[in-house]
């Protein structure tokens, strides 16, 4: 019988990695599952040297015991990194959650992904926009500029770049910036309304080979995505992630939910199971920008938890047909396990570049600007001190005393901020404990 081998799971990238020179390892991005994880000392070793190797191969390699090596891939493959002897085989998949990455402070050499918002330029005017995009800025980055970013951006290791917008599509050089990224050894995602989208620009991005194409949508019929977007927009959508899938692209519909659309989320569910898309990605409402005003159609604490509870049924109903993720939420896990722990990245693992330079946390945080890429290297960016607060983490309030907080980081700092003016006071969103 022929020695098993292992296989590095193809969904996942890595870098090595010192986090700021207080490491040696490697980190690894798992798209799939979406969890991160940094390897170091022997799992380093074994990682680098595993691929098409049997067990006892790798431990002549590196000079371990065959029980250990074996300990070591199983662990692997409890978190999805590996294949080896097949995950129903693997008996602690609880491995897979492991404590959380918020025990001490959380910094990496460069961000694991960039969202990259090319313009403030849109063809739309909606509600709920929280960067009010419309008109393009005076001062936003030129091609060169830009693409000069991008190879940095390379050059660092980031592992995916995000081109959103306003509408990235009225961009446009956006296909020239995409190009880059893709040739330059990163991941492309794009995020867009979908209105602009035909069978000739699907085409273009079908050769760039996206992550995702993510597409704005806050309503399953006419009138309830015409209350954000415009009725009129409703059908050029639907034509435009129609193109999409006929260029076999993986679209993922992105949901701002609201008490204006909450009752929508089956309707929305059902709509995507009708039209193919890969994914529904829910996240809340961010009553900034233009969405200010929409403050009172804000979920409360309460409303979050039976939305999530909502959320783990139909994921469960829908398993195999229509994958189900909520974005953002890093206590979702508490309602149920099957949510993940995703957890914000914001200034950690996580940065933002806007149209005309400034990097930010994230775009909810645009006051907490670390520099400009006219004015600085992003790598001298990346290493402010702006942003130790959002690496610390040293929690205030409920979430100093939590025992989740290692694994959700203190949920969404954007709210902390938002509703009590202190970026490490406690997530006044979360209902655990409170």
């Amino acid at each position: 019988m022929a020695a098993l081998v292992v296989r590095r799971n193809p969904n996942v990238v890595y870098r090595r990695e010192t986090k700021g020179g207080a490491a040696d390892g490697f980190l690894l991005f798992n798209y799939s599952t979406r969890g991160i994880h940094f390897l170091e000392g022997a799992a380093a070793r074994l990682w680098e040297v595993c691929e098409g190797r049997s067990a006892e191969e790798i431990a002549r390699s590196l000079k371990l015991g065959r029980e250990e090596v074996e300990h070591f891939l199983e662990a692997l493959e409890a978190r999805r990194l590996v294949d080896y002897k097949g995950r129903d085989n693997i008996a602690n998949k609880d491995a897979a959650f492991g404590a959380g990455m918020w025990g001490s402070r959380v910094y990496f050499d460069s961000p694991i992904f960039v969202q990259f918002d090319v313009t403030n330029a849109c063809n739309l005017r909606c509600t709920h926009c929280v960067t009010s995009s419309g008109e393009p800025l005076e001062d936003e980055l030129s091609t060169q500029e830009a693409l000069s970013l991008i190879d940095e951006l390379a050059s660092l290791r980031v592992f995916q770049i995000g081109f959103s917008g306003g509408e990235a599509l009225l961009r446009r050089d956006i296909f020239t910036l995409m190009e880059r990224a893709k040739k330059r050894g990163m991941r492309v995602q794009l995020t867009t309304n979908a209105t602009l989208i035909s069978d000739e620009v699907a085409a273009k991005l079908a050769k760039l080979e996206p992550v995702t194409v993510g597409v704005s949508l806050e309503g399953a019929t006419r009138k309830s995505y015409g209350s954000f977007r415009g009725e009129e927009n409703f059908e050029r959508m639907l034509s435009g992630i129609r193109a999409l899938l006929r260029h076999s692209l993986p679209v993922k519909l992105k949901v701002a939910v609201s008490r204006r659309n909450l009752g929508e989320v089956d309707a929305i569910l059902k709509l995507a199971l009708e039209l193919g898309v890969e994914a529904v990605d829910m996240f809340l409402l961010y009553p900034e920008g233009r969405a200010r005003h929409m403050e009172g159609e804000a979920l409360s604490r309460e409303e979050i938890r039976e939305f999530l509870s909502l959320l783990a049924r139909r994921r469960r109903e829908y398993e195999g047909k229509l994958a189900i993720d909520v974005d953002d939420k890093p206590n979702a896990f508490l309602v149920d396990a099957s949510l993940g722990a995703s957890t914000c990245g914001a200034g950690a693992y996580w940065a933002e570049v806007l149209p005309n330079g400034d990097v930010v946390p994230c775009i909810f945080l645009r006051d907490l600007r670390a520099g400009n890429v006219r004015e600085m290297s992003f790598r001298e960016i990346w290493q402010s001190r702006v942003w130790e607060p959002l690496r610390e983490r040293r929690l205030r309030g409920r979430c100093s005393e939590c025992e989740h907080a290692m694994r959700c980081g203190g949920g969404c700092r954007a709210n902390a901020l938002l509703m009590l003016g202190d970026i490490m006071q406690e997530d006044p969103l979360c209902w655990y404990g409170g």
